[in-house]
C-alpha cells in the first residue's frame, strides 16, 4: 500500500524541490486526534486544521479579487 503525505511546490526552474528557494511543503501530519495540513517553508512552518483550509482559501480568494479591483 502507498499512502501519499507529503507534496512540494516549487518554481518551474528549480532544480531541486526538497530545498531549492521558495519550495513550499505541504504535509499531512497527525498527532493522535487527526489529521491536520504542515505548511513548511525554509524554517518556518504553519499547522492547519482541516475545517480550517476551506475558510483560509475563501478568505484569501477575497482579498485577491478585492486587490485586484484596486490594483486594475
Amino acid at each position: 500500500m502507498v499512502t501519499p503525505i507529503a507534496v512540494s511546490i516549487h518554481r518551474k526552474l528549480d532544480n531541486n524541490p526538497l530545498f531549492g528557494e521558495g519550495v513550499i511543503h505541504i504535509k499531512i501530519d497527525d498527532e493522535g486526534g487527526g489529521g491536520f495540513i504542515v505548511l513548511e517553508q525554509d524554517d518556518q512552518k504553519i499547522s492547519i486544521n482541516l475545517d480550517e483550509i476551506d475558510i483560509i482559501c475563501n478568505e484569501a480568494k477575497k482579498l485577491l479579487a478585492n486587490y485586484d479591483k484596486v490594483n486594475v
